[in-house]
């Protein structure tokens, strides 16, 4: 597209090859300027009885140098655009202000995402705690939990201990724990994390429940299941061990990956002195 004055500056122009550019300036330098064409006419050669006649000499139709093509053979040959230097700066700040109000989008939906899984996670821990207390709210007279109601017989351990008390720390008269027999204690957490590591654990066909720790703001979660031998790879109790090792690899993976993965759990022999032990702490922790 060539100029339409000498200052102005096409907006775009087709680079072209050198050979086609030499080409194209020597033929620019051998075709006259059109302001000479309309100047200078040739002479006639009726008037002039001395002239030969020559053949008129024919302009190339094409200055440029092409022959004649079809449309679509110029389209191996790229297209070099103009673009003033203010209009791209404008583009570029029109760019990264996009970037700037894409993160800053996401960057706030994500934090509202964030904010309301915590909140979600605060009311339903709200409504599965809603019975739960850190102690209790006064003795249960001559300190005894009563016989066990028939009808919460089919219940499990930590639900009929919920039922009664209120809380979900096992009280002596309700413990099923035998003397001499290996218990498996899983982990010392809060209450509230017993609450999720119990409900986990029954999804696995395990049961456990909760036992007073060292204070009454923690508890130790233990195996229901009892077993006099767990040294032995053939036994029962060495087995079920094995197992809940990998109840616990599933419960990190089932907490994104975060936490323990319980691998530091133990058998402990219940006895005696353990059993006194547990009544002097619950009684302490618990008032009762």
């Amino acid at each position: 597209m060539p100029p339409k004055s000498k200052g102005s500056i096409a907006p775009f122009e087709i680079m072209r090859k050198a050979e086609q550019q030499a080409q194209l300036e020597k033929q620019f330098q051998k075709d006259p300027s059109p302001s000479e064409d309309s100047t200078q006419k040739p002479a006639d050669p009726s008037t002039s009885p001395h002239a030969s006649p020559e053949p008129a000499q024919q302009r190339d139709p094409h200055p440029s140098g092409r022959a004649h093509k079809a449309w679509w053979a110029a389209l191996d040959e790229p297209v070099l655009f103009r673009v003033p230097r203010g209009f791209l700066v404008c583009i570029c700040l029109a760019i990264l202000a996009l970037i700037g109000m894409s993160y800053w989008v996401g960057h706030s939906r994500g934090i509202k995402y964030a904010e309301n899984q915590v909140a979600e996670l605060a009311e339903l821990t709200k409504a599965r705690l809603q019975n739960l207390n850190t102690g209790r709210i006064a003795p249960l007279p001559n300190n005894t939990l009563g016989p066990i109601d028939p009808a919460t017989a089919s219940l499990s351990l930590t639900e009929r201990v919920i039922q009664v008390t209120g809380d979900i720390v096992v009280p002596p008269d309700l413990d099923p724990r035998e003397i001499g027999l290996n218990y498996l204690q899983i982990t010392t957490c809060s209450n509230e994390k017993a609450v999720d590591l119990i409900d986990f654990f029954k999804t696995r066909g395990v049961e456990t429940a909760a036992y007073p720790a060292h204070n009454s703001k923690t508890v130790t979660v233990v195996a229901r299941n009892g077993f006099k031998d767990t040294q032995s790879p053939q036994t029962p109790g060495y087995q079920f061990k094995s197992d809940m090792l990998r109840i616990g690899i599933d419960w990190w993976k089932y907490n994104s990956r975060i936490g323990s993965k319980l691998s530091d759990m133990y058998y402990n022999k219940y006895d005696d002195n353990d059993r006194q032990q547990y009544i002097n702490r619950y009684q302490e922790y618990y008032g009762q």
